[in-house]
């Protein structure tokens, strides 16, 4: 399975296969100043889970794509968007 970015040490790939729709589990970090994030969580989807993955407008007055409701930055589960 390829993945555009990085994966935990702990996740495992192997049950997954090209075409499989996995929801994502991320997890943010800094590591000696610098940024980082990786997937930390995969969960198989069902096949018939329809994925969405247009552009989300802005929402007034907070950051493309987020909300900020009910959520921290701490880690992000996989938008089904």
């Amino acid at each position: 399975m390829v993945m555009p970015f990085p994966i935990g040490e702990a996740v495992q790939l192997e049950q997954f296969a090209v075409g499989d729709k996995v929801q994502v589990t991320f997890e943010v970090f800094t590591e000696s100043g610098i940024l980082g994030y990786a997937a930390t969580e995969l969960a198989e989807l069902p096949a018939e889970t329809e994925l969405d993955f247009s552009k989300l407008e802005r929402p007034e007055g907070g950051q493309a794509g987020h909300d900020h409701h009910g959520h921290s930055h701490d880690h992000h589960t996989g938008h089904n968007h």
